[in-house]
């Protein structure tokens, strides 16, 4: 397995100048700036994109590495149900089912392929319809 690492980004200045003053006070020559106020905002934003490559040599670490990030997506979403920190308003949010559920399932539809379902047949039903 080999990893690299990319990164890049983009930059965003932002600068507002803003004027308050008193009217007709604030626009007398000299004296106006005792009645005026002038600022200015100056925002930088940066947004940063990292990008983790991972070259994968076989099926036996595809597997692993599919169901690590898998595992990882559905403890994450098990801790925000279990914490109610969910973006819906329905407090019945879905969780994603066990990783092992669904190999068993991926391998049951492999195996149906090889068989009755070959090259040039209709594709196997999905769901049992």
């Amino acid at each position: 397995m080999t990893v690299a690492w990319w990164c890049g980004g983009l930059i965003k200045d932002d600068v507002q100048d803003a004027q308050q003053k008193v009217p007709f006070l604030g626009d007398i020559p000299y004296l106006g700036r005792l009645f005026r106020s002038d600022g200015e905002k100056v925002t930088k934003q940066n947004l940063m994109v990292f990008i983790r490559t991972t070259i994968i040599r076989d099926n036996a670490a595809l597997v692993g590495a599919s169901a690590e990030k898998y595992r990882y997506i559905r403890d994450q979403q098990a801790l925000h149900k279990d914490k109610g920190l969910t973006y819906l308003d329905s407090a019945d949010v879905p969780i994603l089912d066990e990783w092992e559920d669904d190999l068993k399932q991926l391998q049951t539809i492999q195996a149906d392929e090889s068989g009755a379902y070959g090259p040039g047949a209709p594709a196997p039903p999905v769901d049992g319809r």
